[in-house]
């Protein structure tokens, strides 16, 4: 009788200990651990041109890493990696780029790819720019009025350089009943630039994957500050908790043999929108 008692008296201490244990657990505030997950922010451009959707299924693939990601304009992505609600930075806006890192804001930026801007236009040029021998000159026609010039105006890469352009040259189109500011991605402002016949800058990518649709032609490319640079930015795990070995693994992807094949695989209509470049 006294063996039976002691054996139930046991069982029930266990029960009760995996009872107290049990609540206690429940009790606890659910942790989510993102150790597995890479959070990123990138352009607007990238997706555009559909090189995003053809890269990132094969990142994942190789880095055994979810990619959980945001397309919107650099300026906004900056702003995201400031908060650190992202742990990396695909972008295109090498000032802006550089004084975040100066900030404190990134820890390095690590140039991966590049492509070039395009001016395109009506296909019957009226402010002929066209042969135009420099950039200064293709930007000081535009101010004739004899057209429109759509600007992306959203603070994005392609927003900053265009911005960047008009500055350099010492022309202030704002305001300007020829200047418009669509406040739209690229894809969306290439077409109400085709829509209204207007002039517009664009980026390589988005321009071959959408050109067939559109009524303008490439008008003036050949200029060295036309060249677009994509630069991945690791955000700094001293401000923010981030996934530092994910992060690096994405930015050790592009610097790769293996990411350079696969960004220069990448086509449209047989030609390559991006070229791959080292850093390290």
């Amino acid at each position: 009788m006294y063996q039976f008692k002691e054996l139930a008296i046991t069982k029930y201490l266990s029960l009760l200990f995996i009872s107290c244990f049990n609540a206690v657990m429940i009790s606890l505030p659910t942790v989510q651990c993102h150790a597995e997950t890479l959070r990123l922010a990138t352009t607007t451009t990238l997706h555009n041109s559909g090189l995003l959707d053809y890269l990132l299924p094969k990142i994942e693939n190789d880095i055994q890493t979810k990619i959980d990601h945001k397309v919107t304009a650099t300026g906004q992505a900056l702003r995201l990696g400031k908060l650190g609600e992202v742990d990396v930075l695909l972008v295109h806006a090498p000032a802006a780029e550089r004084k975040f890192v100066r900030e404190g804001w990134g820890i390095g930026r690590y140039p991966v790819m590049k492509n070039n801007f395009l001016l395109v236009g009506p296909q019957d040029d009226p402010v002929q720019i066209k042969g135009a021998k420099n950039l200064s000159s293709v930007f000081l026609k535009f101010t004739s009025g004899k057209a429109t010039f759509v600007s992306r105006g959203d603070q994005s890469g392609t927003h900053k350089k265009e911005v960047y352009l008009w500055n350099k040259h010492a022309l202030f189109p704002v305001g300007a009943s020829w200047y418009y500011e669509a406040g739209q991605n690229m894809k969306k402002t290439l077409a109400y630039a085709s829509k209204v016949g207007a002039y517009t800058l664009v980026d390589k990518g988005t321009w071959l994957a959408h050109k067939a649709s559109s009524t303008l032609a490439e008008l003036y490319t050949d200029d060295p500050d036309l060249i677009n640079v994509y630069s991945v930015i690791l955000i700094n795990s001293e401000r923010h908790h981030i996934n530092i070995k994910e992060s690096s693994d994405f930015l050790d992807w592009f610097l790769s043999d293996r990411g350079r094949q696969v960004i220069s695989e990448f086509k449209i209509e047989n030609q390559m929108p991006f070229e791959s470049i080292s850093s390290r």
